[in-house]
């Protein structure tokens, strides 16, 4: 989980940050 945090921290990874916040999401429902 941690290393996600970081991938969504780091600046000028739009679509990075749109797959985790996506997979995030699914996380959760699951």
């Amino acid at each position: 989980m941690r290393k996600v945090t970081s991938a969504v921290n780091q600046p000028g990874k739009p679509t990075q940050n749109a797959f985790i916040e996506s997979f995030d999401g699914k996380f959760r429902d699951g």
